[in-house]
């Protein structure tokens, strides 16, 4: 058994999941599509659940930005805050 880093997270992945994984990644796109809806529906209904959550919270977050309510930033503003917030840090 190994530990993969996934999403930030340790993993354990027997020797199993690894050559399943490994085959998996030889499947076409839409062959490995249905392995994973597959594999999601076998997680049960918790799964489904938290999949829902985030579907609300995706929409939540488009109504804010479509009527203006949340504000968006260019990528060089916050690459620059965040360079200038290292760069005090660092002193």
């Amino acid at each position: 058994m190994r530990l993969v880093a996934e999403r930030g997270t340790l993993v354990c992945m027997t020797a199993a999941v690894k050559a399943v994984l490994e085959q998996a990644r030889r499947l076409t796109e839409e062959e490995r599509e249905v392995l994973a809806e597959a594999l999601l529906a076998e997680l049960g209904s918790d799964h489904v659940e938290l999949e829902d959550g985030w579907d609300a919270e995706i929409a939540r977050r488009d109504a804010l930005v479509e009527s203006g309510e949340m504000p968006l930033h260019d990528a060089d503003s916050v690459l620059a805050e965040a360079d200038a917030l290292v760069r005090t840090r660092a002193r």
